[in-house]
């Protein structure tokens, strides 16, 4: 009750300097009292401690000041055994530096116990996550609502990439060389993104093969306006006659 008072206070302007680092301390040192606690019914303090000073950090006039000093208390808390701990401690870097958070999270907390962490992560790959993201998402495909989430995230990725990583992408779709089999819609997606790129980048031969590809599913799925086109600008661009 009393960490939840405190942030109250501090979402507020007009705090002295010294007013505001009084309070963020007491937060930090009670914080520090607990997290050597091994009792069960202590871990929710934690987290409940953690969760006020990650919203400090997300939302307050003094986001700056909070997270500078709790910064490594968060850091510290992504090795507490207790869920809730972990989960406040992941919000609160994020809101301190999404590109810093996922850059540790990666090497960290990619099959953490946690659904809520590993969804979280997820995410923010799709936020601000690069090429390096694609591995470890493209591992999580397949496995439900978190499938669907990790690929969702690689496709956002894919739309930052240049035509070299999307046909290695789509390479390695088309060889099974990922376990997780992709649904047609799912193809056509990343195809049409690869499209997008291709003729962005002025490579004609890639554009032809992708719009191949792309026929072939719009086929498949009953969208024969779309084949029809893919078609249509193929031919249009053919060289010869043949």
């Amino acid at each position: 009750k009393g960490a939840e008072v405190i942030k109250k206070l501090l979402e507020q302007d007009g705090l002295s300097d010294a007013e505001v680092n009084k309070y963020l301390a007491m937060l930090a040192e009670k914080y520090n009292q607990q997290k050597g606690e091994r009792d069960p019914d202590k871990s929710g303090l934690r987290g409940e401690l953690l969760s006020a000073m990650a919203g400090l950090c997300a939302q307050s006039a003094y986001k700056t000041e909070a997270g500078k000093l709790f910064k490594p208390l968060f850091e510290n808390a992504l090795n507490d055994e207790a869920e809730p701990a972990r989960e406040a401690a992941v919000e609160g870097l994020i809101y301190i530096d999404k590109a810093m958070a996922l850059k540790k999270f990666r090497t960290l907390l990619v099959n953490d116990n946690s659904v809520i962490i590993r969804k979280r992560l997820i995410d923010l790959a799709g936020e601000v996550g690069g090429q390096e993201d694609l591995v470890w998402l493209s591992e999580k495909l397949g496995a439900g609502q978190e499938g669907e989430a990790a690929w969702q995230a690689m496709l956002k990725i894919f739309k930052g990439c240049g035509t070299a990583v999307l046909n290695e992408w789509t390479a390695k779709f088309e060889s099974e060389k990922i376990e997780a089999e992709l649904s047609d819609e799912q193809m056509i997606s990343l195809w049409e993104i690869a499209e997008t790129k291709a003729v962005s980048e002025n490579d004609p031969n890639t554009v032809k093969h992708i719009r191949e590809k792309l026929a072939e599913l719009y086929t498949n799925n009953g969208r024969f306006e779309q084949a029809a086109a893919c078609w249509g600008a193929m031919r249009q661009a053919a060289g010869t006659a043949e």
